[in-house]
């Protein structure tokens, strides 16, 4: 239903129209009535008025200056002006406003009908694309920070007003409050919107985590220049607050985008800027593209660990999690700007856990870690804990859908060239060394380390037979440090070397394609 609101400074005129349109079969809900201009000024700033119906001559305000200021406070409304002056300037004036609707008195009801008929649909066409542009609002903050963001946030997002949406230029400002502050995050937030409004007509505060929270802010030309010199200002701003309120807050500063299907882009880059307060530096704000980068050569070093990381949570390996995790955090510690790339890296590990592991569960969702720490070391302790209880979960996971030995033998099979134990398997499947040994020994009749030396033995063997490697590099594919050792347990196996197990191959192989008579 859509509020329409009439105003006349005839009270018959007014009451008639009213009237009239009650009787309409149209979607039009409260019909508000004014008799000036300064009495529709103060219904229209009180409700929320889809439709309005005016007359152009009215004493103090004209309808055609009615219009003009009632556009300044809001826009996406429709009007139809009624006149009894048939004068081209007035319609002329009228178009320029973006009104089609302009009726001659005294009104036909075909003709006033029609007309509400064609402003509504207006209004539909307006609502169904206001619905798409929000929902691509709200799917590029959701791609870049997550599908769990608060139902504030989300409401925020679908309820944009029209003018948001603007074909101007996007900027985006990333927070984050340190805990111990003597203010609330939303007493932080009031303060940064009061801020903010002193500069900038069109923004939307949004609340992201609970220390965490963003500003997009859609740019007029001028606003454009003001948003790429902001940072001495918010430099001033987050110092005040720091010295009068006791609450350090440190703010990111995106480039700028050109289009709503940048946003995502947008908010990921004031999120590597805001990644700059872990170097421990006396400024607040931080703008990448004012900022030293890490190098790509850095940065291709650093993504290439994560992924080592992520290839230790699929097996999962335990070890080898806390180990990357380690070497990680070291390189931030260690490589200048590299906490540039925390956020890809949190983001990298994120998508692996939920689209490569298929796991939903929002207990594993670590795109938040990162708001939630104030240092470094603090970042490391929640990462390597969060993903050493995911690991954990996913053993245990394991146990639950697979027996043990058979979970072993998997592995084995998977990492038969790595260097396994008896130790080692009894971790992955999370049971006593001695246990362990004694159920596999059960079910299988072999010891772990003599499957486990079986195993090898058959992958050498594949390797002697479709490979020319040397055999010191076969013992090493095939999970061997020792090549003599190696070679030594092959004999006791084969009862011939390696070596001879490759010529009598070959000799056999020869043999069987001189018999072959299509050869």
């Amino acid at each position: 239903m859509y509020d329409l609101m009439i105003c006349e400074d005839k009270p018959v005129i007014l009451m008639g129209l009213k009237k009239l349109i009650s009787g309409f079969d149209l979607p039009i809900g409260e019909i508000y009535l004014a008799e000036d201009g300064q009495q529709a000024l103060q219904i229209f700033s009180e409700h929320n008025i889809d439709l309005v119906v005016t007359d152009i001559r009215m004493p103090g305000c004209d309808g055609l200056s009615l219009i003009h200021q009632l556009q300044q406070q809001r826009s996406g409304f429709q009007c139809i002006i009624i006149s009894g002056y048939n004068d081209f300037s007035y319609a002329k004036t009228a178009i320029h406003l973006g009104i089609d609707s302009y009726l001659l008195k005294p009104v036909e009801t075909e003709e006033l009908r029609a007309s509400l008929v064609r402003c509504i649909d207006k209004l539909t066409r307006n609502v169904s694309q206001k619905q798409i542009l929000s929902g691509i609002l709200l799917n590029q903050m959701q791609e870049a920070w997550g599908d769990a963001l608060p139902g504030e946030t989300v409401s925020l997002l679908l309820g944009t007003q029209d003018h948001f949406f603007r074909a101007a230029p996007y900027g985006l400002l990333a927070f984050h409050l340190n805990s111990g502050s003597a203010l609330s995050p939303k007493a932080v937030r009031q303060k940064t919107a009061a801020f903010l409004t002193d500069k900038f007509t069109h923004f939307l505060l949004l609340p992201v985590y609970e220390r965490f929270f963003c500003v997009v802010i859609n740019l007029s030309d001028a606003e454009k220049k003001k948003f790429c010199a902001l940072r001495p200002d918010l430099e001033v701003f987050l110092s005040r607050l720091k010295d009068n309120d006791a609450a350090e807050v440190y703010c990111g500063i995106s480039l700028c985008a050109n289009s709503i299907f940048e946003l995502k882009d947008i908010a990921v880059s004031a999120e590597r800027a805001l990644a700059n307060r872990f170097l421990g530096k006396k400024e607040f704000a931080f703008s990448q593209d004012s900022h030293a980068l890490c190098s790509a050569k850095n940065k291709d070093q650093i993504l290439q660990h994560c992924t080592a990381l992520c290839q230790g949570l699929r097996l999962p390996e335990i070890q080898t999690v806390q180990k990357e995790c380690d070497i990680l955090f070291a390189k931030f510690n260690t490589v200048a700007l590299s906490v540039q790339t925390i956020p890809d890296c949190l983001r990298n590990v994120d998508t692996f856990i939920h689209q490569e592991l298929a796991d939903t569960s929002d207990m594993f969702s670590i795109l938040h870690i990162c708001n939630d720490a104030d240092t470094l070391e603090q970042l490391k302790d929640h990462v390597t804990h969060l993903l050493m209880a995911f690991c954990r979960q996913r053993l245990l996971n394991a146990q639950f859908n697979q027996d043990p030995v058979s979970q072993a033998i998997e592995y084995m099979e998977k990492n038969y060239a790595k260097p396994l134990n008896l130790a080692v398997l009894a971790n992955v499947v999370s049971l006593n060394y001695t246990y362990f040994s004694s159920i596999f020994k059960n079910r299988t009749g072999m010891t772990v380390t003599a499957y486990l030396q079986n195993l090898r033995i058959q992958k050498a063997k594949q390797l002697l037979i479709s490979t020319d490697d040397k055999v010191c590099e076969i013992a090493r594919k095939a999970g061997f440090t020792d090549a003599r050792y190696f070679e030594k347990l092959f004999k006791n196996c084969e009862n011939i070397t390696p070596s001879e197990y490759r010529k009598q191959l070959a000799v056999f192989m020869e043999h069987e394609q001189s018999d072959d008579p299509t050869s």
